[in-house]
């Protein structure tokens, strides 16, 4: 190896530790801030990134990854022993249908439709297209499988040409860069609000006579809100708090568990 390919390859290293520790951050970040949207303080700026978030939103990131490409592969293996034609196409365009489930978890229920009008799309492209592409070809199943064998053929020619295209292609790179951050942003979005929908501990202090909540902590601030211990109800006006006193003033902090959450006040 010459030293320009040493070269490139510390330079290829370096850039993919600077992109790996960016989408870190950019995880806990989007996670700390979705957190904090559930409770209703969406425009407060998340003041750091804490180790918690940062680990909490990464290993649980890696996880639903690791499960998701598991029930894949799972998925993709067990469809094989399937000799339906029907299932056999159907198979050979289960990554669309993956990804149209995954972008549906993104969305409101309301949206449903959209995802439902997709999938019918889909299936009609899939099995409307031998009918037309193979005219000449008797019998609908034998279409299909002339179909299948076109997809085979052009499958195994295909992968390899776009790895080089990819592997030589900037372009190409900053795409799979752009599409992994959207990824990570919806899916540390929906961890951030599924953590504040089932938090039922909270800690609790009183300062001048008024119960204040702790929503987060960031070093020596913490993120807080007037609070009725009685009712479980917040103010909508958030506070950030220095719980660092100058004067050596001790702020007693109590844990509280809520069993149906707490709720903004009316």
């Amino acid at each position: 190896m010459n030293n320009d390919e040493k070269k490139v390859g510390f330079i290829d290293t370096g850039l993919l530790i600077v992109i790996l520790t960016a989408i870190s951050y950019f995880i806990a970040y989007s996670y700390e801030t979705a957190y904090l949207s559930y409770f209703g303080f969406s425009e407060f700026s998340v003041l750091s990134v804490s180790i918690t978030s940062l680990v909490t939103s990464l290993g649980t990131m890696v996880i639903i990854i690791i499960f998701l490409t598991l029930s894949f592969i799972g998925f993709k293996a067990n469809i094989k022993f399937i000799n339906s034609p029907i299932f056999k196409l159907l198979s050979k365009f289960s990554l669309f249908f993956f990804l149209i489930l995954l972008s549906s978890l993104f969305f409101k229920f309301q949206y449903l439709y959209v995802f439902l009008s997709l999938t019918l799309i889909l299936l009609i492209r899939i099995y409307g297209y031998p009918y037309y592409k193979y005219k000449e070809t008797k019998g609908y199943m034998n279409k299909i499988k002339k179909n299948i064998k076109d997809i085979e053929s052009r499958s195994q020619d295909n992968i390899g040409n776009i790895y080089l295209s990819w592997n030589s292609s900037i372009i190409g790179k900053l795409i799979t860069i752009v599409l992994i951050f959207i990824f990570a942003f919806s899916i540390s979005n929906i961890l951030g609000y599924y953590a504040g929908l089932s938090k039922e501990k909270f800690y609790i202090t009183e300062i001048d006579n008024r119960e204040l909540v702790v929503f987060k902590i960031y070093g020596d601030n913490a993120v807080v809100a007037p609070f009725n211990t009685e009712t479980a109800e917040y103010s909508n006006s958030i506070i950030v708090m220095n719980i660092k006193s100058d004067n050596n003033d001790v702020i007693e902090f109590e844990k509280r568990t809520f069993d149906d959450g707490i709720k903004v006040r009316d």
